[in-house]
């Protein structure tokens, strides 16, 4: 009976182990966003499920995304795997960072970026491509005046981002690193508009602040990470942040009747500056190489029929994406 036992706890205590050293590769997994997949014309959705479960984290996806995914990949970053998985759903992603108020005013958010409200919605008429034309209407006034720290800001931004992509506050992209970089900038009484565009040059991020969010960013950040870099920023307007992951259609903004009335009175800056502007917001070869990459990793990772089926749903659509300018598609 002693052996018997013996060789009992023997065997919980190897199972024990086997089960501790699994949980706990699992867990380091999980903080580090690895992710292991290999699926097959599955819907996107079920993708998605099994990235929640392998990293933790929370992940929305738009109730207009119904692609299937066909994907092979092991210990790869999250971020990379949810650009393959945006490229095979003609979607777009991106870590969303909104400044909110209440636990309400973040679930009304969280149910916008799954399209289970109608936008703009109010409180978040700034979460879609949708620009904020009272900031951008101040942005380019003190443009037109000569004030260059907009200029600066927009510049640095768009170098890194590319005018016209996925939109946020004001409609700028979220083309930036896949892995957001350490946030190094300064804030001279910049606008909230002016602050979540400039973030964008260190990760594809959507940093939105609430409706009334108004006051000036007066900040230094050295070497923070995103998430720091945020919450400063939180912190400073008085709002909670929140972060999680964001699956999107990509969509470009049309403009109402009113919206262009609006747009038609805003300063404009002299030809100079528009000239530098458009040139700062040319594709750099870094912006080149990644589109390379996509259609690298679209090849590799897709199946001829569901390329082909993709290019006859554009086609239908009249394009690739909708328009760009305010916020429209610039991959």
């Amino acid at each position: 009976m002693a052996e018997y036992m013996k060789r009992v706890h023997a065997f919980l205590l190897i199972a024990g182990l086997l089960l501790a050293t699994g949980v706990g590769r699992a867990a380091w997994r999980a903080h580090q966003n690895l992710v292991t997949l290999d699926v097959h014309n599955m819907p996107v959705r079920d993708v998605v499920r099994k990235l929640r479960w392998q990293t933790w984290e929370k992940i929305t996806v738009h109730k207009d995304l119904n692609a299937r995914i066909t994907l092979n990949v092991a210990d790869q970053p999250l971020n990379g795997v949810l650009g393959l998985i945006a490229d095979q759903s003609e979607a777009r992603w991106s870590i969303a960072y909104p400044l909110y108020t209440t636990r309400q005013r973040l679930q009304a958010v969280q149910k916008l970026a799954q399209g289970e409200v109608e936008s703009p919605l109010e409180g978040w008429t700034n979460w879609n491509q949708r620009p904020n034309f009272g900031g951008m209407a101040q942005m380019a006034a003190r443009l037109a005046s000569g004030d260059t720290s907009v200029q600066t800001n927009l510049m640095a931004a768009a170098g890194a981002a590319g005018f016209g992509g996925p939109g946020g506050p004001g409609g700028f992209g979220n083309e930036g690193p896949v892995i957001p970089t350490p946030v190094s900038i300064e804030f001279s009484a910049q606008l909230p508009l002016e602050a979540a565009a400039a973030l964008r040059q260190f990760g594809r991020v959507k940093v939105v602040p609430e409706d009334g969010t108004t006051r000036n960013v007066t900040l230094t950040l050295t070497d923070a990470p995103m998430d720091k870099a945020v919450a400063a920023i939180a912190k400073w307007e008085g709002r909670h942040w929140a972060k999680f992951y964001a699956l999107e259609p990509r969509r470009g903004f049309r403009p109402t009747a009113q919206d262009r009335e609006q747009m038609a009175q805003m300063p404009r800056p002299d030809p100079e500056q528009m000239r530098q502007l458009r040139q700062a917001f040319q594709p750099t070869e870094e912006m080149q190489a990644r589109a390379t990459q996509r259609v690298l990793d679209n090849i590799k990772n897709t199946t001829a029929e569901q390329r082909a089926q993709r290019a006859r749903d554009r086609a239908q659509r009249g394009g690739r994406g909708g328009p760009g300018g305010f916020g429209g598609p610039g991959r």
